[in-house]
């Protein structure tokens, strides 16, 4: 995977993001779930450090109006555009359950299923020898769903007021 990586900008050069993220470019050595992965993954890491450019002094996120301004904001509608919301989730699920397996993935939907889960709950699952192994796994694939709801909301037009900005 390490070496899809190093060559995955040429890769989307020469074949396109679209095609990079489908799994649908016929390259060889790699297959279709490596190249969705490692498309994902880009993603992710270039979506995570733009996003500061969006945001004005104080750390508020800027007004949409003054967004299609941003040079980063191209790159972000292409990505956006290229990949649906769910189909990256949904892909980035698969992803993790490939990584930790189902029986783990159901332990720890188990132990936090609960409505009532506290923070004290919370420190008790790092202590938990069932879910040692991969538990920073599983708050990141959290964090990094609620990261993308959220840049699919702020990104799409439909969502905001334009005529009065800060609603």
């Amino acid at each position: 995977m390490s070496e899809l990586f190093d060559h995955y900008p040429s890769l989307i050069q020469k074949y396109g993001v679209k095609e990079l993220f489908s799994g649908n470019a016929n390259i060889p050595n790699f297959s279709q779930k490596s190249l969705k992965i490692a498309g994902l993954l880009t993603c992710i890491q270039f979506l995570i450090p733009s996003c500061k450019e969006f945001s004005d002094r104080s750390g508020n996120m800027a007004p949409f109006v003054e967004i299609p301004n941003n040079n980063s904001f191209k790159p972000i509608k292409y990505i956006i555009g290229s990949i649906s919301k769910d189909d990256f989730i949904e892909d980035l699920f698969i992803l993790l359950i490939s990584v930790v397996g189902t029986d783990y993935y159901k332990k720890f939907i188990k132990k936090t299923g609960s409505s009532n889960f506290t923070t004290e709950d919370i420190l008790i699952l790092n202590e938990d020898p069932e879910l040692q192994e991969y538990i920073d796994l599983m708050a990141w694939f959290a964090l990094i769903r609620l990261f993308l709801e959220s840049v699919y909301f702020y990104f799409n037009p439909e969502n905001h007021n334009l005529k009065n900005p800060l609603q």
